[in-house]
């Protein structure tokens, strides 16, 4: 074979995902930093990506083959960045600045954006099979070759984009790398299909490209358009998301992942923050202030005079903009930690009088990290004795519906847990005080007594804590609501059910009907053990990949920056499973009966992950999440050998073998992607979905041992 070939291959992996992780994250930041929307993304990509390869199996390519790869390759450079420009801006085309996003919009349009680039890339596996099978070569051992090249190649792209791409590029200036790559390769190709004019056009495309990414920056196009009215003052990448600094009449809007962060003429705002809570103890003077400092509240703290005041920003890039475009930071005594916040609230030996925590609704599992059991109870350890915890949560005036009602009662629950008293003050916006020392409404009396100056704070008192609504309020709050917890993320799930019934879509519904679709997929492939598999390891190991990268986002919350670190930890699995298995298995007689003992392994593995899971809760190690990810990546990548080998010795047939098992595999991950997302996680918790997985593949394994 023409090693321009095997270069294709590489770069067929190189370029899918490297364009995958940047697509996934212009989706993050622009939606919110929604998980719930990363897997909307990634189980239609991984469905567009398996029609494709179906597609390539069924269709019988030209004997051109080699042009009509190169062609591929130009069309993925060409849709590369179109897909991550769309990802970013698909939020304004769909709803009107300010409005939520309705789940039914989000998938249908990524799909719309995402199937010319994920059903072309989806062709390529089994473009390249096929060129195999013309060749007249060993077809099993090359065609192996084919997968865990292109597996390397996604390793490659993955370890690219964690260490250097995200650190020193924008979304534009890397995928400039993947329209590069995927040119040069269609260049080559076009030479050993000896077509002329294919060449001669890949070179003026390339040339097109060039001119056309040195005059215009895509990064800034994309960004105007999500924020139309407002001029763009900053805008960056840190390692939480896409941070946007604009300004309207004079007043400065922060956004986050395009969520209002905060502006900073919203006095009333910042003075309610800081007021009940430090009106709620007798004499705070060390205080504690996690995030939101940039919006002003830490000229409110400084009016009770504290000792001490420890501001921790969950964002160390909203520091640096809040210095230069602001003068809410300057005030002394104030010592500033760039930080994680549970990173510090764990490793401080100080001890504070009133914590403030000042972060946005848990809509992310980056958020949700602030609402859980297990970070209440590391802030009461930090507390001095009659201390105070405040926290806020979006309420109601006047009525709150059922879905704003649990979620609010969740996280009442969740603090009533582990402090033996808890307020709640009414309002648009609810705020929470725990404390060990009794609390009440009566934050009139000491504003008066302790000569606090306010703007709004003190006429606000008399509307927004009336008898009424405080009965209200108390009367809809249900302490027996589940608890918070890292890994029962039951906020995050509040939310989310919030979110759905803005639409009056009912989750229930949609968790049943993709139930349903799920089972009609095993039930088809009852007839045909192996492929069946593969469709379960496909949704496993896509399930696993998920749940390690949400608890990498429990654990350290940056997952925006260090998606590619964990993909790029599975495809190296992958590539190792797949290398090693080729190897192994070469000149061996294979049977299916190596896929159930597979498949009994991952049972194992599944079931003992959360032990494993629950000992990096307690001691954090980074490198543990990414190295679980290789195991899930090296089972992959090792069942998809041994069922390409065993299927390819039944039927004799490449072409068909390599598009349908690839066309199971990236299906069920789609079905692994959108159910994990969703429903399983925040519906049941990481360990019962790990359980159910385990007994997934055990079931699985019986089923290929008894049909073998």
């Amino acid at each position: 074979m023409d090693r321009s070939f095997w270069f294709a291959v590489f770069v067929t992996g190189f370029s899918s995902i490297l364009t995958q992780i940047l697509v996934l994250r212009e989706a993050l930041s622009g939606f919110y930093g929604n998980e719930l929307v990363m897997g909307v993304f990634l189980g239609n990509w991984l469905l567009l990506t398996g029609v494709g390869a179906y597609l390539g199996g069924k269709s019988n390519f030209s004997s051109q083959k080699y042009g009509v790869f190169s062609i591929a390759q130009v069309g993925v450079a060409v849709l590369a960045p179109i897909t991550i420009f769309l990802a970013g801006v698909l939020r304004v085309f769909i709803t009107t600045p300010g409005e939520i996003v309705g789940l039914i919009a989000v998938f249908g349009y990524s799909i719309l954006i995402l199937a010319p680039f994920c059903i072309l890339s989806g062709v390529r596996f089994p473009l390249a099979s096929s060129i195999i099978e013309d060749e007249g070569i060993e077809q099993t051992l090359y065609v192996s070759k084919v997968y865990y090249l292109e597996y390397f190649g996604s390793l490659v792209s993955g370890f690219l984009s964690s260490f250097f791409f995200v650190s020193l590029f924008d979304s534009y200036q890397a995928v400039f790398i993947v329209t590069s790559a995927s040119l040069f390769s269609a260049y080559l190709l076009a030479g050993i299909s000896k077509t002329r004019f294919l060449k001669q056009s890949i070179l003026v495309v390339a040339v097109g490209f060039i001119i056309f990414f040195s005059i215009i920056d895509l990064d800034i196009v994309s960004t105007e358009i999500a924020f139309p009215g407002q001029t763009i003052i900053f805008s960056a990448h840190s390692p939480y998301g896409k941070i946007v600094l604009t300004e309207t009449f004079g007043q400065f809007n922060f956004y986050e992942n395009n969520l209002p962060y905060f502006s900073t003429e919203s006095i009333q705002k910042s003075e309610e923050k800081i007021h009940y809570a430090m009106l709620s103890h007798d004499n705070p003077s060390d205080i504690l202030l996690i995030s939101g400092g940039v919006s002003g509240t830490l000229k409110e703290i400084s009016k009770y005079s504290p000792r001490k005041i420890d501001y921790v920003e969950l964002d160390p890039e909203i520091l640096d903009v809040g210095e230069k475009y602001t003068t809410n930071l300057e005030y002394g005594g104030v010592s500033i930690f760039r930080a994680d916040a549970r990173w510090f609230v764990k490793n401080t030996e100080n001890k504070y009088d009133v914590i403030i925590i000042d972060v946005p609704d848990p809509s992310s599992i980056q958020l949700n990290r602030f609402y859980t059991t297990e970070f209440f109870k590391e802030l009461k350890s930090i507390l001095n004795p009659y201390g105070v915890v405040s926290l806020s949560l979006s309420g109601g005036e006047n009525y709150l519906s059922p879905e704003s009602i649990e979620l609010n009662s969740v996280v009442y629950t969740t603090l009533t847990e582990n402090f033996e008293n808890v307020i709640v003050i009414p309002g648009s916006t609810h705020y929470f005080l725990a404390s060990s020392k009794p609390l009440s409404y009566d934050f009139e009396a000491r504003v008066i007594e302790r000569q606090i100056k306010t703007q709004y704070f003190e006429s606000l008192l008399p509307g927004v804590i009336s008898e009424d609504r405080v009965k209200y309020l108390n009367e809809n709050l249900r302490i027996e609501s589940k608890t918070n917890t890292d890994l029962f993320p039951t906020s995050h799930f509040q939310y989310n059910q919030y979110w759905l019934s803005v639409f009056k879509i009912k989750s229930n519904k949609i968790l049943i009907l993709l139930s349903l679709i799920f089972l009609l997929a095993l039930y088809t492939l009852r007839s045909k053990p192996i492929p069946a598999s593969i469709f379960i390891t496909g949704f496993t190991a896509i399930s696993l990949e998920i749940i390690l990268l949400t608890v990498f986002q429990i654990l350290y919350g940056v997952l925006y920056k260090w998606i590619g670190l964990v993909v790029t930890a599975f495809m190296l699995g992958g590539v190792l499973g797949a290398f090693l298995g080729s190897l192994i298995l070469q000149g061996r007689k294979i049977t299916a009966r190596l896929l159930a003992k597979l498949d009994l392994i991952l049972f194992a593995f599944c079931i003992s992950l959360p032990l494993i899971l629950r000992y990096c809760l307690d001691t954090p190690n980074i490198f543990v999440i990414p190295l679980l990810t290789l195991v899930a990546g090296f089972f992959s990548g090792l069942e998809f050998q041994v069922a390409l080998k065993t299927l390819i010795n039944q039927t004799g047939k490449t072409l068909y073998t390599s598009s349908i098992l690839s066309t199971v595999d990236l299906v069920g991950a789609c079905f692994g992607a959108l159910l994990l997302s969703l429903f399983l996680i925040p519906l049941y918790g990481v360990v019962s979905v790990l359980v159910f997985l385990g007994f997934l593949n055990l079931a699985s394994s019986v089923y290929i041992w008894l049909r073998g």
